[in-house]
Formats: structure tokens, C-alpha cells, sequence
């Protein structure tokens, strides 16, 4: 029962880190990882690689001894940007999520 918990957390850890790791490569396209320790049993950690536009993120997440992987696949467009109410672009980086999958 308890690892199923643990198993649970690392899950949801996984899902974390992946979604700030788009956040951030959408940001900056050089962004290539991080590590993220919430406390001493529970951590994740994001990879991204690409090959031109088409990028795989990599997360980890770990609740005590339970490791969990999430694996995307996307692609960015620099030339279009996101416009707010005022119509200023405020993101020039759209990502096209392709696949979505635990690994």
C-alpha cells in the first residue's frame, strides 16, 4: 500500500516538472533540464533534447523509492505568438504537443 502511494507521488511529481519544463523551454528555447528536490524523499527532474524544432522532454519524478517517467514529444514554432486582450504578444514560442506518455 504504501508504495502504490509512493508510486503515486512520484507520478504526480513526474507530471510537475514536466508541465514547468514546458513552461520554461516555451520561454527560452535553450532551456535544456533541471532538478527540482522538494524535500530529502521526493525530487524530480527534467531532460529536454530536439533535433531542429522537434523536441522530447523527459520527466522523473521520485517519492521516496519510486520513480515515475513521463515522456513528450513536441514541436515549437518561433514566428507565432500568443496576444493578450491588448493585443501585445507576450510569448513568441507555440509548442505543439505530438505524444504524451508514461514510459
Amino acid at each position: 500500500m504504501i508504495e502504490s502511494v509512493n508510486a503515486d507521488g512520484a507520478y504526480y511529481l513526474a507530471h510537475g516538472c514536466a508541465e514547468e519544463g514546458l513552461l520554461r523551454i516555451r520561454r527560452d528555447t535553450t532551456y535544456t533540464g533541471s532538478n527540482l528536490n522538494i524535500d530529502t524523499n521526493n525530487e524530480c527532474s527534467v531532460s529536454i533534447s530536439n533535433i531542429g524544432l522537434s523536441y522530447t522532454l523527459v520527466s522523473t519524478g521520485r517519492s521516496y523509492n519510486q520513480n515515475q517517467s513521463i515522456q513528450i514529444k513536441f514541436t515549437i514554432n518561433t514566428e507565432l505568438g500568443l496576444r493578450d486582450n491588448s493585443d501585445d504578444v507576450y510569448d513568441r514560442n507555440n509548442l505543439n504537443i505530438t505524444s504524451w506518455e508514461k514510459i
